[in-house]
Protein backbone atom coordinates (compact mmCIF):
# COMPACT_ATOMS: atom_id res chain seq x y z
CA UNK A 1 0.00 0.00 0.00
CA UNK A 2 1.53 3.62 -0.77
CA UNK A 3 0.46 7.20 -0.19
CA UNK A 4 0.15 9.73 -2.86
CA UNK A 5 1.04 13.79 -2.60
CA UNK A 6 -2.64 14.09 -1.89
CA UNK A 7 -2.74 12.06 1.02
CA UNK A 8 -4.70 9.20 -0.48
CA UNK A 9 -3.80 5.49 0.06
CA UNK A 10 -3.68 3.33 -2.40
CA UNK A 11 -3.91 -0.39 -2.84
CA UNK A 12 -2.83 -1.33 -6.10
CA UNK A 13 -3.94 1.64 -8.01
CA UNK A 14 -7.05 2.25 -6.41
CA UNK A 15 -6.83 5.02 -3.96
CA UNK A 16 -8.84 3.64 -0.60
CA UNK A 17 -10.69 6.94 1.16
CA UNK A 18 -12.06 7.47 4.30
CA UNK A 19 -14.53 10.35 6.12
CA UNK A 20 -11.97 12.77 6.25
CA UNK A 21 -9.58 12.38 2.09
CA UNK A 22 -13.05 12.20 0.59
CA UNK A 23 -14.64 15.42 2.07
CA UNK A 24 -11.18 17.03 1.92
CA UNK A 25 -11.15 16.17 -1.61
CA UNK A 26 -14.37 15.69 -3.11
CA UNK A 27 -15.11 19.38 -1.50
CA UNK A 28 -11.78 20.56 -4.05
CA UNK A 29 -12.72 18.98 -7.29
CA UNK A 30 -14.63 21.57 -8.78
CA UNK A 31 -12.17 23.71 -8.65
CA UNK A 32 -9.25 21.48 -9.85
CA UNK A 33 -11.90 20.02 -12.37
CA UNK A 34 -11.55 16.55 -11.23
CA UNK A 35 -14.09 13.55 -12.17
CA UNK A 36 -13.94 11.36 -9.11
CA UNK A 37 -15.28 7.78 -9.50
CA UNK A 38 -15.82 5.81 -6.32
CA UNK A 39 -16.60 2.16 -5.77
CA UNK A 40 -18.78 1.56 -2.40
CA UNK A 41 -17.87 -1.60 -0.98
CA UNK A 42 -18.07 -4.43 1.69
CA UNK A 43 -15.26 -6.56 1.90
CA UNK A 44 -17.56 -9.92 2.62
CA UNK A 45 -19.72 -9.27 -0.72
CA UNK A 46 -19.32 -11.45 -4.02
CA UNK A 47 -20.37 -9.49 -5.65
CA UNK A 48 -17.54 -6.48 -4.97
CA UNK A 49 -14.75 -9.32 -5.17
CA UNK A 50 -15.70 -10.43 -8.35
CA UNK A 51 -15.69 -6.51 -9.48
CA UNK A 52 -12.28 -5.41 -7.70
CA UNK A 53 -10.15 -6.51 -10.07
CA UNK A 54 -11.99 -5.17 -13.02
CA UNK A 55 -12.04 -1.82 -10.99
CA UNK A 56 -8.72 -2.19 -10.76
CA UNK A 57 -8.54 -1.74 -14.36
CA UNK A 58 -10.48 1.19 -14.57
CA UNK A 59 -7.90 2.60 -12.45
CA UNK A 60 -5.10 1.39 -14.04
CA UNK A 61 -6.39 3.34 -17.44
CA UNK A 62 -6.93 6.49 -15.54
CA UNK A 63 -3.01 6.77 -14.20
CA UNK A 64 -1.86 9.63 -14.73
CA UNK A 65 -4.41 11.53 -15.90
CA UNK A 66 -4.95 14.70 -13.58
CA UNK A 67 -8.93 15.02 -14.79
CA UNK A 68 -9.99 11.57 -13.03
CA UNK A 69 -9.53 9.80 -9.30
CA UNK A 70 -10.57 6.69 -8.83
CA UNK A 71 -11.23 5.64 -5.29
CA UNK A 72 -13.34 2.89 -2.92
CA UNK A 73 -14.93 3.16 0.09
CA UNK A 74 -15.37 0.71 2.60
CA UNK A 75 -18.12 0.76 4.06
CA UNK A 76 -17.70 -1.41 6.91
CA UNK A 77 -14.77 0.61 8.26
CA UNK A 78 -16.66 3.79 6.91
CA UNK A 79 -20.72 2.92 7.46
CA UNK A 80 -21.23 6.68 7.87
CA UNK A 81 -19.74 7.63 4.89
CA UNK A 82 -21.90 4.93 2.83
CA UNK A 83 -24.84 5.42 4.95
CA UNK A 84 -24.94 9.73 4.20
CA UNK A 85 -24.37 8.75 0.32
CA UNK A 86 -27.14 6.22 0.13
CA UNK A 87 -25.45 3.80 -0.51
CA UNK A 88 -28.18 0.82 -0.90
CA UNK A 89 -26.31 -2.15 -2.15
CA UNK A 90 -22.84 -3.51 -2.63
CA UNK A 91 -21.06 -2.87 -5.24
CA UNK A 92 -22.17 0.54 -5.72
CA UNK A 93 -20.51 3.12 -8.59
CA UNK A 94 -20.85 6.84 -7.69
CA UNK A 95 -19.50 9.78 -9.95
CA UNK A 96 -18.92 13.04 -8.68
CA UNK A 97 -18.32 16.30 -10.41
CA UNK A 98 -18.96 15.03 -14.23
CA UNK A 99 -19.09 17.74 -16.59
CA UNK A 100 -22.66 17.21 -18.48
CA UNK A 101 -23.96 15.57 -15.40
CA UNK A 102 -26.19 17.62 -12.89
CA UNK A 103 -26.64 14.97 -10.34
CA UNK A 104 -23.10 14.29 -9.89
CA UNK A 105 -22.54 17.90 -8.63
CA UNK A 106 -25.09 16.75 -5.93
CA UNK A 107 -23.53 15.98 -2.83
CA UNK A 108 -24.42 12.18 -2.54
CA UNK A 109 -23.32 11.70 -6.19
CA UNK A 110 -24.59 10.12 -9.05
CA UNK A 111 -24.84 7.04 -9.22
CA UNK A 112 -23.46 5.22 -12.07
CA UNK A 113 -25.20 2.15 -13.91
CA UNK A 114 -23.30 1.24 -17.04
CA UNK A 115 -22.43 -2.85 -15.22
CA UNK A 116 -19.15 -4.05 -14.16
CA UNK A 117 -17.54 -3.80 -17.79
CA UNK A 118 -13.87 -1.39 -17.19
CA UNK A 119 -14.56 -0.45 -20.87
CA UNK A 120 -17.57 0.71 -20.86
CA UNK A 121 -16.55 2.87 -17.26
CA UNK A 122 -13.45 4.17 -19.00
CA UNK A 123 -16.37 5.36 -21.98
CA UNK A 124 -19.12 6.89 -19.58
CA UNK A 125 -15.95 8.57 -18.01
CA UNK A 126 -14.03 9.87 -21.25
Amino acid sequence: MGIDPAGLRYQHVVANVDRETFWRHISGCVAKKEIWVIKFFVPWCPHCQHFAPKYEKVAAHFVGDQRVRVCAVDCVAHDDLCKGHVVKGYPTLKVFHAPGEPASLKEEGFVLKVGQDPAAIWKWVE
